[in-house]
């Protein structure tokens, strides 16, 4: 199976050096943070009475729109890629090696919209550290490019 085109990474390509190329890039699910979402439209219904409840549900679509703007995940030749973060953005770089294991949860509804919850399990030092994912888009399609890191170099 060939893996999709790869999507718009502004924040992460000028972190890749040069001999490193991206092989796939993560999305997050349109329906992550979906509480925000209809918190904002349900704001909205009622502000269609009362103008000044329309700033409430512009600030809660601006909280459902700060996740989806502040992610980009890529996995590269080398090594994983994460920028997430709702007011806090952190960037992280992953080893393929530092990848301990992985596994996806998917409920009913998320399979059916091809989305899921990945956690990652990332050695530092002597310690496992669990990272993880919520919503994220084909979360399979992830783990497939993600086994190219750890697949051993051909001589």
């Amino acid at each position: 199976m060939s893996l999709p085109p790869l999507a718009h990474m502004p924040h992460l390509r000028r972190l890749l050096v040069p001999e490193e190329e991206a092989i796939y890039t993560m999305k997050l699910h349109p329906l992550h943070g979906w509480p925000w979402l209809v918190g904002a439209v349900l704001v909205a219904i009622v502000g269609w009475w009362w103008k000044p409840l329309w700033v409430l549900a512009t600030g809660l679509f601006v909280l459902y729109t700060l996740a989806l703007q502040n992610f980009e995940g890529v996995v590269t030749t080398h090594r994983l890629l994460l920028r997430y973060g709702r007011f806090g953005v952190s960037t992280e770089g992953i080893l393929g090696e530092k990848l301990a294991s992985w596994q996806v949860e998917q409920t009913l509804l998320q399979r059916v919209l091809h989305a899921g919850s990945l956690r990652l399990i990332v050695k530092e030092g002597g310690t496992l550290r669990p990272l993880v994912i919520r919503w994220l888009w084909h979360p399979f399609t992830f783990i497939e490019a993600l086994e190219t890191l750890q697949m051993p170099p051909k001589v």
